[in-house]
């Protein structure tokens, strides 16, 4: 919200500038737009107007064992006599976070942790609407489970809670970013009341092509481990590779950290991934889906306005519950805060979004965060 208390001003690439009419409203400006109407000017109109919940799933079961890792590999680096800050700290981290990742179950749930500490988001939600907030009255989830557990819990018995896709976490190929596939997720008691109708004809209609199964190691696993298993050679092997200074009385890397510091030189975040048919009938993992970077990332994330449109025909306030990665480029672009921070597990965003559509199909967005 800008200093003095009005919404802020936000501008996707093409739009032009909204401004405060005397009515008190939002209206996008005239002055910007390069496209008019038989009348000499571009007509806007309102198309939805509503509060949107932002809210990132809680901890998981993966969050907790990298947490742990990255520690671990602190720990062991600094009892070695390297400085916190070195980049032999930072390189074995990365490696130490991407090996649990590697090693993760596809789709993980909430940790024990996590689905408690949901109760403060939930309290959060109700002090909101206690304070003034309309209620969600339609929440929008991510198909992972720890998002789907995420909603059940902050929104029990809620009765229109829908499974959306499109609020799926980064495609980054590892298995804690793959869901499960929607027919293990319809059986589940705790999800009973939702939608899945998207996700369920998804993984339908992908029948037919070729899908995956579970998440394995690559061939490149057991070189890393072989290579390893000498701490001096893979001391040598981490010091040629980051081009570490010799001779400056630092001590050699223990074996617990050269073989972090390797498996991220040689890439072991990668997948190799099996098909169903050399993996039994697999109902783990969903049909492939590409790799995304971030520049698609917020492609996907800009596709919420479409939700938004759509929803707030009917709904006055809706809640989205999604993941970190996604979040974050859902607020640094079509929300128009390019410096916002990442949401942290379970916290709880509220903004107020205006849409509005002109005569050639353009699309411009008021949107201003508000708790």
């Amino acid at each position: 919200m800008a200093a003095n208390g009005s919404l802020r001003r936000v501008l996707l690439p093409g739009t032009s500038d909204v401004r405060r009419s005397s009515d008190g409203s939002l209206r996008p400006s005239d002055a910007g737009s390069s496209r008019l109407s038989a009348g000499g000017r571009a007509q806007w109109s309102l198309k939805a107007q509503l509060t949107v919940f932002i809210i990132r799933h809680g901890e998981a079961e993966h969050n907790v064992k990298e947490k742990q890792a990255k520690e671990t590999a602190r720990k062991t680096l600094l009892e070695a006599g390297h400085h916190p800050n070195s980049h032999e700290v930072v390189l074995a981290q990365k490696a130490a976070r991407e090996a649990v990742l590697y090693a993760q179950e596809a789709d993980p749930p909430l940790s024990v942790a996590g689905r408690e500490s949901l109760a403060v988001s939930r309290e959060r939600i109700a002090d909101l609407v206690h304070a003034g907030f309309l209620p969600p009255s339609c929440v929008l989830v991510s198909p992972l489970q720890r998002a789907m557990q995420t909603a059940a819990l902050v929104f029990p018995a809620h009765e229109n809670v829908t499974v959306r896709e499109v609020l799926a976490e980064r495609r980054t190929g590892l298995a804690c970013d793959s869901r499960s596939r929607a027919s293990t997720l319809v059986i589940r008691d705790t999800f009973s009341m939702f939608d899945m109708s998207e996700i369920v004809e998804h993984d339908g209609s992908a029948a037919t092509s070729k899908s995956v199964g579970p998440m394995r190691r690559n061939s490149t696993w057991p070189r890393l481990i072989g290579m390893a298993s000498d701490a001096e050679a893979a001391a040598s092997e981490l010091d040629t590779r980051i081009g570490r200074k010799q001779g400056g009385g630092r001590r050699p890397l223990p074996q617990a950290a050269s073989t972090l510091g390797l498996m991220a030189l040689h890439g072991v975040d990668s997948f190799g991934v099996c098909d169903e048919e050399s993996q039994g009938n697999s109902s783990s993992a969903p049909p492939s889906r590409a790799l995304e970077n971030r520049v698609m990332l917020r492609g996907r994330a800009a596709q919420v306005l479409d939700l938004l449109e759509e929803h707030g025909l009917n709904h006055h306030a809706v809640a989205l519950v999604s993941h970190k990665a996604f979040l974050a480029e859902l607020e640094r672009g079509p929300l128009g805060r390019p410096d916002a921070s990442e949401c942290a597990n379970g916290e709880v965003r509220v903004f107020s979004v205006a849409i509005y559509r002109n005569g050639n199909g353009s699309r411009r967005v008021c949107a201003s965060r508000i708790a």
